[in-house]
């Protein structure tokens, strides 16, 4: 499995939010930011993202707050191949689920 690039939910305030910031330059891969709310104009935003930017990796703090799934269904995100959320596995399976 090859990762390119990372999308990183969360900004640093502490200790482990900053590791995840710099993940991807520790392996030399790009690194997606996206500053703004997730579910504005509806909540789709999050896989818009990862379709438009090609994103393989998504990582986020147990703080992260995502939207409703049942919208990331309308956009096609083959690229997404691993997520770290620890509290959100109900989301990561529909992520990788569906696009495989």
């Amino acid at each position: 499995m090859a990762i390119e690039n990372i999308l990183v939910l969360d900004a640093p305030k502490n200790l482990e939010t900053l590791i995840d910031l710099m993940v991807p330059w520790y392996m030399g891969k790009a690194l997606t930011l996206y500053e703004g709310p997730l579910d504005y104009p509806d909540c789709s935003r999050l896989a818009q993202i990862i379709s438009k930017h090609n994103v393989n990796c998504l990582l986020g703090s147990d703080t992260y707050s995502i939207p409703n799934p049942e919208y990331l269904k309308f956009f096609p995100i083959p690229s997404l191949k691993f997520i770290d959320m620890p509290r959100f596995p109900e989301i990561s399976d529909y992520f990788l689920n569906f696009s495989a």
